[in-house]
């Protein structure tokens, strides 16, 4: 019980000391907006109790910026959507303009020979078989690629 005790005053005295680096979104800031170190216990812990501002910072809810890597991600699978068989064409040759428009939007700004060669390199296993669609398709080229 005494280590327990002791575990925590020493928790709160460097709690005391660190500065309020709250994300500024999740229910906790509904219930409490103020910068104490009680109001961010309670905004802590409620954002870890109901798990939503990870879901927020995803989504762009509860007051929350979506992430970038949510962002690239969407623009990412809608530009392999709109492109899918030039994309596709692009990539078997590691070469072309959809291929350049692609690594734009997955926010690649490397050389494009390398990018081309990897992603040629890679065909097969982004390309999985005749029926990958466009979301497969990105997926697949996350994983092997980047």
């Amino acid at each position: 019980m005494k280590l327990f005790v002791g575990i925590i005053v020493l928790f709160l005295t460097f709690s005391a000391y660190a500065v309020d680096k709250s994300s500024g979104c999740g229910a906790g800031w509904y219930v409490t907006k103020r910068n104490s170190l009680v109001s961010s216990t309670i905004r802590g812990t409620t954002n870890a109790i109901f798990f939503n501002a990870t879901l927020g910072m995803t989504s762009g809810t509860m007051n929350c910026a979506r992430h970038s890597i949510v962002k690239s991600e969407k623009r990412g699978i809608h530009y392999a959507e709109a492109n899918f068989h030039q994309l596709m064409v692009d990539m078997s040759r590691g070469e072309g303009e959809f291929l350049e428009g692609f690594a734009h939007v997955v926010g690649y700004s490397g050389d494009m020979k390398l990018f081309g060669g990897m992603v040629q390199q890679n065909f097969g296993d982004i390309f999985v078989n005749s029926d990958t669609t466009a979301q497969e398709m990105y997926e697949n080229f996350k994983n092997v690629v980047i």
